[in-house]
């Protein structure tokens, strides 16, 4: 259950915030493999990242972004400021931490005497303390657009509606084709995702919605002659397009297997524009016992 949980939620941070500026998954925070979820440095010009919505504003300044399943306990909120706090002392980097729990932590929101702000709105709560965490309560956003990418790192019927909503919004909308990916990769898994039951009609029928979103792009895929296994980058149309989405899949099956994704490794992926070749290496990636397998000649 969490790796598919994992692997939607570290892709729409990566999908959605990497084209405007540096995400690095699985960020390691001291040598002996302390990992940091997602971690985020914010470009010079912020516009871009005002057009993405909430997940946007909340990379507007360096930042770890430690996505829960479930209800995060106390200690669990302790390790990730524990990751945070090294990785400020090691880079020198007033880095916040903002945790996204599907679940509402009422512990955390005690210990922490976290509050609901004006500026930031329902289901967001922070503190006057700089270094606190910030606690984003999924199932208590309202469901509106500038959410929707937040919200699909929920669980049952949150993310249904978020992943319902997303299938709603045009075709030419830029979250489409970041939502159909994710969701290609997580299709065997959704249904226990979003607690799919033969006696609940309306998740039933939002569940053959979303799996026929998924069947359309796999068949859209198979009818250009591509291998199933090959569909994980929606083509853009232009092979740059077409080949940063097949990067980001690449570092994201390598950062669910426990890889560690190295300077030089992530400026070999970014050098590569490729898309089959990184469609080679995401195959290796899926076996290799080792990083440098997956890119031997």
């Amino acid at each position: 259950m969490h790796a598919p949980f994992d692997l939607l939620s570290k892709g729409v941070i990566d999908a959605t915030l990497s084209p405007y500026c540096p995400v690095s998954l699985q960020e390691p925070v001291v040598s002996d493999a302390l990992y940091a979820d997602a971690v985020v440095d914010p470009p010079d010009d912020l516009r871009p990242l005002r057009a993405l919505g909430l997940l946007g504003r909340m990379a507007m300044e360096p930042c770890a972004i430690e996505p829960f399943s479930g209800t995060p306990s106390v200690f669990d909120v302790d390790r990730c400021l524990g990751r945070v706090s090294l990785l400020r002392a090691e880079h020198a980097v007033p880095r916040a931490l903002w945790v996204i729990a599907a679940g509402r932590p009422e512990s955390v929101i005690a210990e922490w005497r976290l509050v609901v702000r004006r500026a930031w709105g329902e289901g967001i709560y922070q503190s006057a303390v700089r270094r606190a965490p910030r606690v984003v309560v999924v199932r208590e956003l309202p469901r509106t657009r500038a959410t929707l990418l937040v919200r699909l790192m929920g669980r049952g019927e949150d993310l249904s509606n978020a992943v319902a909503d997303a299938l709603a919004l045009p075709e030419t909308s830029w979250e489409r084709p970041i939502v159909r990916r994710l969701l290609l990769r997580v299709r065997d898994d959704l249904a226990r995702m979003i607690g799919r039951s033969d006696t609940n009609e309306e998740v039933e029928m939002r569940y053959q919605q979303i799996a026929a979103e998924a069947d359309k792009m796999l068949a859209e895929a198979e009818a250009r002659g591509e291998a199933r296994g090959e569909a994980r980058g929606e083509a853009r149309g232009e092979a740059r397009g077409e080949a940063r989405g097949e990067a980001m899949a690449l570092r994201t099956v390598l950062s669910t297997r426990g890889f560690s994704i190295d300077h030089e490794t992530d400026a070999r992926i970014d050098a590569c524009g490729d898309p089959a070749r990184l469609r080679q290496w995401i195959s290796r990636a899926v076996t290799a016992s080792t990083v440098a397998a997956v890119f031997e000649d």
